[in-house]
């Protein structure tokens, strides 16, 4: 295709050196689950300030510009600060390390709260 060789990425994805990079990467260090339902509240505000400032007056389908995909972003991040971290996560050792609908309110509520201001300010 005209984007590049599509070949060559799945090459240097399964090679053993970007496997080790990436192990070793800030990535795999962000992944270990500390604070998930403050990341969770976090890309809630934000997803409420995109579809607020950017995508509201577009409807709802993404095709047309529309919330469709920052309504899936907030579901999901609702989803996790639910569900929690994973068994290998920080967050296991603090009291909300298990998920929960205390959790998905703490996100729901802090993202609104954090949306709210930013929007206020803007």
């Amino acid at each position: 295709h005209a984007g590049g060789d599509s070949r060559g990425h799945r090459e240097l994805l399964s090679s053993s050196e970007a496997r080790k990079t990436l192990r070793g990467s800030k990535v795999f260090e962000t992944s270990a689950g500390l604070f998930t339902p403050l990341a969770a509240a976090a890309l809630i505000g934000v997803m409420i300030n995109a579809m607020a400032t950017v995508s509201g007056a577009h409807g709802l389908w993404d095709t047309q510009g529309g919330v469709e995909y920052s309504v899936c972003i907030t579901v999901t991040a609702l989803a996790v600060a639910a569900i929690g971290p994973g068994k290998l996560a920080v967050d296991r050792l603090f009291p909300w390390g298990k998920g929960g609908w205390a959790e998905a309110a703490v996100a729901l509520f802090l993202g609104g709260i954090g949306a709210a201001i930013v929007l206020l300010i803007l």
